[in-house]
């Protein structure tokens, strides 16, 4: 709310500072209480989406059909150890839904913002390729930064 009734600073020809964009406080107000529904509620919107198991068990499928059958047998290993187990629940009560799953909720809020008076950007952001980019690179990063962690301590074999 702060930085919507503050504004934008930016310089002038002549090198002065001068702020522009502010809203009033009121409008500021509204705008981040909206901003906050949309960001609460694609994460509610996160959590009835069917997930990992039903792609993590494709994916072990089709590593087994080309080849890569002990690469399944590994992720199957770490996936049934106690461990990793916790590390999951431990994602999943922070709101991690996995990649298609977070890739899902940035799309529901597109759509919110697209029903809630923010129609061209909803609009612009479904059409963009680079917003397409931008959210399953963003989500796979995210993701493979989770999977790191539980990875590593596998293959280094202290738990």
């Amino acid at each position: 709310m702060g930085q919507l009734s503050a504004g934008d600073v930016s310089m002038d020809k002549n090198g002065n500072y001068k702020m522009e964009n502010q809203q009033d406080l009121m409008s500021a107000f509204a705008e981040a209480e909206r901003e906050q529904v949309r960001e609460n509620g694609s994460e509610m919107f996160g959590e009835f989406i069917p997930g990992g198991k039903v792609l993590s068990g494709a994916a072990k499928k089709a590593l087994s059909k080309i080849g890569l059958g002990r690469i399944s047998d590994m992720l199957t290993n770490i996936g049934n150890k106690a461990w990793y187990k916790n590390y999951t629940t431990l994602l999943e009560k922070g709101g991690y839904n996995g990649i298609p799953g977070e890739a899902l909720e940035e799309y529901e809020g597109m759509f919110f913002d697209a029903i809630t008076g923010h129609a061209d950007e909803g609009l612009r952001d479904f059409t963009d390729p680079k917003q397409q980019v931008d959210i399953w690179l963003g989500c796979a990063t995210h993701g493979c930064a989770h999977g790191s962690c539980a990875y590593g301590v596998a293959l280094s074999g202290l738990l």
